[in-house]
């Protein structure tokens, strides 16, 4: 019934918490705020995802709902301005490649950012001794899945501007998921590559 390690805090609150980065984001979508909404939009799902995968690991589900929602807001904010930026390069007469670089960069660099950021702090959330190289591998996956997604979300010039963002939200989740699936995966992996090697010793001396 409770996630925390004092009993303090209940479990629905994430889910309350999540829901309303979702509704609020959509409703900033709106607005002239559209960019900042989508950022909310994906952190509030990316939390949810971060959370279940935190607690897969054996790590706490608030943890991964804290890196995760950072995580998501960071990438989901660099997928925003990078498909504002792309959106730019498609309408304009000149200077689209200019537009076209730095929405490439914008969205390579946010990406990494958050989700390495966002594995910093769930691992510690939990006092774990961090991992920069699960850090690393999360990070450069998110910018990577950022950068290639740029294009598919700003979408073609004839969409409206609203158009283009509802793309990028979309584009941001499915990017956000990945990310830490396959973060979580190859985390996975490498744990146990070690306890197999580590069994394997134990045997052979033990």
């Amino acid at each position: 019934m409770y996630s925390d390690s004092t009993g303090n805090s209940p479990e629905w609150w994430h889910w309350v918490a999540s829901g309303a980065m979702v509704v609020g984001g959509v409703a900033l979508m709106f607005t002239p705020l559209g960019i900042l909404g989508g950022a909310l939009v994906t952190a509030g799902v990316s939390s949810m995802v971060g959370g279940y995968l935190s607690e897969q690991s054996g790590g706490s589900f608030t943890a991964g709902w804290v890196g995760g929602a950072v995580a998501g807001f960071v990438s989901g904010l660099g997928a925003g301005m990078a498909s504002s930026l792309y959106y730019a390069a498609t309408i304009s007469a000149g200077g689209g490649t200019f537009y076209a670089m730095g929405s490439f960069a914008v969205a390579g660099t946010l990406g990494f950012l958050g989700n390495f950021g966002g594995s910093i702090i769930t691992q510690s959330w939990d006092n774990k001794q961090i991992d920069f190289t699960q850090a690393f591998v999360s990070g450069t996956i998110g910018g990577i899945l950022n950068v290639a997604f740029v294009p598919f979300s700003a979408g073609a010039n004839v969409l409206s501007k609203f158009g283009y963002q509802t793309l990028s939200v979309g584009y941001s989740i499915l990017v956000e998921t990945i990310s830490q699936v396959a973060s979580y995966g190859i985390d996975q992996v490498i744990n146990g590559s070690h306890n197999y090697r580590f069994n394997r010793l134990t045997r052979r001396f033990g």
